[in-house]
Formats: structure tokens, sequence, C-alpha cells
């Protein structure tokens, strides 16, 4: 993703007050983004989300074995690659 299209993606952070910029004193094409203290505030609490929602996932895997784990695995991999749809009434091929 190109620098210009990363910036547009920061206009709607600035219109809410999370992220500011600025131009630089020598270089006016420039710009340097900072969060704002409600940017870093918001910041914070999403970090502190992902951080308890980690905890609570890894406890609750803690309840199965290995073995468990790499069936799980397996099955939602290979969920992943079938195919459960039937294209011009032809049935996916079972492999």
């Amino acid at each position: 993703m190109g620098v210009e299209k990363r910036t547009r993606r920061l206009i709607p952070l600035i219109a809410r007050k999370l992220v500011s910029g600025e131009s630089l004193p020598n270089n006016q094409r420039e710009i340097l983004f900072r969060l704002t203290l409600h940017g870093r505030e918001t910041f914070d609490a999403h970090r502190a989300f992902d951080n308890q929602m980690e905890r609570g996932f890894v406890q609750f895997l803690r309840r199965y074995t290995a073995d468990e784990l790499r069936l799980l695995v397996r099955v939602l991999s290979e969920a992943a690659d079938a195919s459960f749809v039937s294209l011009g009434g032809q049935p996916a091929s079972a492999e």
C-alpha cells in the first residue's frame, strides 16, 4: 500500500481527533502524524482489551490436550480447504 493511500486512511482518525498531523518545517511535503491524548487512550484501551482476550483464549485452550488441539487444527484446516458447494449440479469431488 502506498504512502498516499495510507495517509488517506488517517483522515477519519484525524477528524475524530485520534491522530494529529503537522508538516515538517524543512519539508512541507512530509507530514508527521502523532497520536493525540485521546488517540493514545484509545490505543491503550484497545491493547488492554486484546491482552485480556488473549489471556482468556489461552485459558480456554488449556482445557484440551495437545492431541485434541492437533485434531482441531486438522479439522479446521481441512474444512477451510474443502468445497461444500456443488457447482453446476455436479457433486464436489471426494479426495
